[in-house]
């Protein structure tokens, strides 16, 4: 799919691509993993997504079928995942996009609010979702990129 994009977060691991400090990773590459978009173009025979769709894109990880979004794959054991930005080119300009790795986005959420959600949103969410039973205690230390989304 063809992405048209809205709205593309900064995140350390873009300079982590800049840099060339992933392995294996393929130069040319665009970085950006934080990207809300509108599906321009779609691909034969998809039927998951259609052009005008707001979506966002997640990784992917491909050891499991289906594909499920990082927000619930085992992505860290994955030997083909798909990162936007580091295996494949990400939103600092036109994107091309595979269906998995897209997740829809509502209209009412402003781009340049929802695009740092579809990585560090996820990635905070997924840690106090994993820390323990509802109502537990977390600590916090600092508020910086990610950690001001578990404040709030």
């Amino acid at each position: 799919m063809r992405i048209r994009v809205e709205a593309c977060g900064v995140c350390h691991s873009d300079a982590a691509t800049v840099e060339a400090q992933f392995p294996s990773l393929s130069y040319p590459r665009v970085p950006g993993h934080e990207v809300i978009g509108r599906i321009e173009e779609v691909g034969p025979g998809v039927t998951a997504r259609k052009i005008g769709q707001r979506v966002g894109s997640v990784s992917s990880e491909t050891k499991t079928e289906p594909a499920r979004p990082v927000a619930v794959a085992d992505t860290a054991h994955c030997q083909n995942p798909i990162i936007t930005g580091v295996t494949t080119d990400g939103g600092y300009a036109e994107m091309i996009a595979e269906t998995r790795v897209l997740a829809l986005i509502p209209d009412e959420l402003k781009s340049e609010d929802a695009a740092p959600l579809v990585c560090a949103g996820i990635t905070t969410f997924n840690a106090l979702r994993n820390s323990g039973r509802a109502g537990d205690t977390v600590a916090i230390q600092g508020v910086g990129g990610l950690r001001h989304l578990g404040v709030q």
